[in-house]
């Protein structure tokens, strides 16, 4: 928001967004620290699946970059959107796999967080 401005709420909302990702990856990076076989930085993705979210992210930045005002509150509104719904499915997938009960109640409570910035951020969208 140093070169873009939004309106407040979604201004407190994306940057409330962004402390519980600074949040959640400080306790993955504790988990990886108490267990040494965790190894978040592995591709598990296929090249065309990277490459395509690769050009995503790139036309999503190119998109914020040159818009402004209600647009851009409107595309950043939206993304944030997008990627919290990944982080929420991302989570449920994994909880599927993990058998720590530490790192299971972790991503139950990630899993939730991000479903509820999601719904927050989609009540943003509304038309009227």
């Amino acid at each position: 928001f140093i070169l873009k401005s939004a309106d407040e709420p979604v201004k407190a909302l994306v940057k409330e967004i962004g402390s519980a990702a600074g949040a959640a990856k400080k306790q993955m990076d504790e988990f990886a620290k108490q267990d040494k076989e965790l190894e978040y930085d592995i591709a598990d993705l296929p090249y065309l699946e990277k490459r395509g979210r690769d050009l995503q992210a790139k036309d999503d930045e190119h998109a914020l970059l040159f818009s402004s005002g209600k647009e851009f509150e409107l595309r950043l509104i939206f993304t944030q959107a997008q990627a919290m719904d990944y982080a929420t499915q991302l989570c449920r997938g994994l909880i599927e796999k993990e058998d720590h009960p530490d790192r299971k109640d972790f991503l139950r409570n990630l899993a939730k967080e991000t479903a509820d910035f999601h719904d927050r951020l989609m009540k943003m969208l509304t038309v009227g």
